[in-house]
């Protein structure tokens, strides 16, 4: 008996911790992610006629390995130190909603103890101020703590948002002949429904889903206990 399915798996949070410029989450989050992956590829192995997917929407944050603000001598630029992320034992939004619940004044308790860091003068007073100038503290104080903690390791971020650079497509198992190069990202679904013979199904799919009503988007203020109102 043949079986047919449609699998979905987001590893949602590997984007979240790199708008928040956590850097050793954002590393722990990608592993998960990988473990995943190895469980699927275990499943095609034994049911080779499967086809695997993997690819972002996105990318997000402009990471750099090598942080340096000054050229000096070689090697110097090159350098990064991820071992200094290794005492950090919770994401920096989880410390920031601490710290946002339990006041200002424990901010360096609490990056001591869930990241292993004593702040410096510096680190502090940064962090405060980018935190009282935000319309939203919560978000700018983990994005911030993400860029000190980060810069222990002279791991850099360019912007909180999503960059424009090309993401890579991974395919496992079977795979459309077409499936190499550069292209569209809306490309990769359709060139997938083509080789399935699915292409005119997915159409009248979207057609219909194009004449549906939606409920109306609610504000933020009105789901007190929601923390995204939707996609960053």
């Amino acid at each position: 008996m043949i079986i047919l399915f449609f699998m979905l798996i987001e590893g949602a949070r590997i984007d979240m911790a790199a708008h928040a410029h956590d850097a050793y989450t954002h590393y722990l989050e990608i592993m998960q992610y990988q473990d995943t992956v190895n469980v699927v590829k275990q499943f095609v192995k034994e049911n080779p006629n499967t086809y695997v997917v993997s690819v972002a929407d996105h990318g997000t944050g402009g990471i750099s390995l090598g942080q340096s603000f000054y050229n000096g001598t070689y090697p110097d630029p090159y350098m990064w130190y991820p071992a200094n992320l290794l005492g950090q034992i919770k994401s920096t939004e989880l410390m920031a909603q601490m710290i946002i619940e339990n006041g200002m004044d424990t901010l360096n308790q609490t990056v001591l103890e869930y990241a292993g860091v004593e702040l410096t003068s510096d680190e502090f007073e940064l962090i405060t101020y980018a935190t009282s100038i935000s319309e939203n503290a919560e978000r700018s104080l983990r994005t911030v703590l993400g860029s000190v903690l980060s810069g222990r390791a002279e791991i850099g971020w360019t912007t909180p948002g999503h960059v424009g650079v090309d993401v890579n497509l991974y395919s496992y198992g079977l795979r459309p002949s077409s499936f190499y190069g550069v292209k569209e990202n809306i490309d990769v679904g359709n060139e997938l429904w083509d080789e399935l013979g699915l292409s005119d199904t997915m159409k009248q799919i979207t057609e219909s889903l194009s004449d549906m009503t939606f409920p109306p988007i609610l504000p933020p203020e009105t789901q007190p206990n929601k923390k995204y109102a939707g996609h960053h």
